[in-house]
């Protein structure tokens, strides 16, 4: 796993032309992921809509829930939630709170405890197109020509 976390850290890292925005949270989508945003490509101007996998930076491990940094998979997480700042969440500040558990390393010990917030700009790739914890891309669907005519008018060009 740390293997395949590293290869699509590389690839994302070499690709500049996709600008993503408007990360919000999917209320009205069942079965799919909680969080949602729309993706713009500087070359072409092409928008889609993608879906983040939080999957792909939270995972069970032997039984807990534990979430990656640099795809260390060393903190524990209880309670998930999103915390949201209003109708729209912007990239920098897309979080997951929750209580954190470290092992100390001795079974006489207790693991230490804290309640965390886990910055998920830290874990987003960017990767051809592809979009989420690990730079692998969900399709949900192309905007409607009236949305994208909105979403090109919210950017402006700004990001080219």
């Amino acid at each position: 796993m740390r293997f395949l976390f590293l290869s699509f850290a590389a690839l994302a890292a070499a690709n500049f032309h996709e600008h993503c925005w408007n990360i919000k949270i999917n209320t009205d989508r069942w079965n799919h992921s909680p969080l949602e945003m729309a993706c713009r490509d500087s070359r072409t101007g092409d928008i889609w809509y993608n879906e983040l996998d939080l999957n792909k930076c939270i995972t069970n491990v032997d039984g807990n829930m534990r979430w990656s940094r640099e795809g260390n998979y060393s903190h524990s997480v209880e309670k998930l939630f999103l915390d949201r700042r209003g109708p729209g969440i912007d990239l920098t500040r897309v979080m997951l709170n929750g209580n954190c558990r470290k092992d100390s390393g001795n079974p006489l010990l207790p693991p230490t405890w804290w309640f965390c917030a886990i910055n998920l700009s830290e874990e987003v790739k960017v990767d051809r197109g592809q979009v989420s914890c690990l730079g692998q891309r969900s399709q949900i669907e192309r905007p409607s020509a009236q949305e994208e005519a909105e979403l090109k008018a919210q950017i402006g060009g700004a990001q080219e």
